[in-house]
């Protein structure tokens, strides 16, 4: 029988605190999942982006991880829900998440002033990132367009070794976008790497 005991480091007082602050909507080992990957991107060239944010609980805890890091944090939402489905999706979202607004969120942020917010339809908003290298991308839009959108865009102005997190990659209720990064993958000839918190990982190579 294996009697090895992991380290679920995630419970520390440290991380406990920090999660609370944040009024954490993912599961401690998903943001645990993203402070680690973003500790390692914040070495390379290049600002940090969120796409899909709702009342900005993992925004507040990325801009928490990379204070002083002298990079800024894109924050991309319509900030009134969830856009229109389509056929490659196996649920409707539409309106959901839009118990929000950017005037909440940037309240809820306010302590943190490397803060860029674009607030709209993916990829209309793309019209309003800067021209430059990007280090570490977290993405939790829900559904096959959008996410799709997002790694056509902003894949090739990674910097090498910067890291794309795709939320609810593993999620049966949204197929959708495990769609979206099988299909971007295979058609670039790059990996995705399946997390067991369910979510997809692509190192840019």
């Amino acid at each position: 029988m294996d009697t090895t005991t992991y380290l679920d480091t995630w419970n520390d007082d440290k991380y406990k605190a920090l999660f609370k602050q944040a009024q954490l909507r993912l599961t401690p080992q998903r943001a645990f999942v993203l402070i680690n990957a973003l500790q390692h991107a914040l070495v390379l060239e290049g600002d940090v982006i969120e796409m899909g944010v709702y009342k900005g609980s993992s925004a507040y805890t990325i801009a928490h991880t990379m204070q002083n890091s002298g990079k800024k944090l894109h924050l991309f939402d319509t900030f009134e829900g969830t856009p229109k489905h389509t056929e490659k999706d196996n649920v409707s979202r539409e309106g959901w998440y839009g118990d929000t607004s950017l005037e909440a969120v940037v309240e809820f942020l306010k302590e943190f002033d490397f803060l860029e917010f674009h607030q709209g339809f993916i990829p209309d908003t793309f019209t309003d990132l800067p021209e430059q290298k990007y280090s570490f991308v977290h993405i939790h839009l829900n559904l096959y367009e959008s996410t799709l959108c997002a790694l056509e865009y902003i894949y090739e102005k990674m910097s090498v070794g910067g890291v794309i997190i795709i939320e609810d990659y593993g999620l049966v209720k949204c197929a959708g976008v495990k769609l979206a990064v099988d299909n971007f993958v295979e058609k670039n000839n790059i990996h995705v790497i399946h997390l067991p918190t369910s979510q997809g990982m692509i190192i840019k190579i």
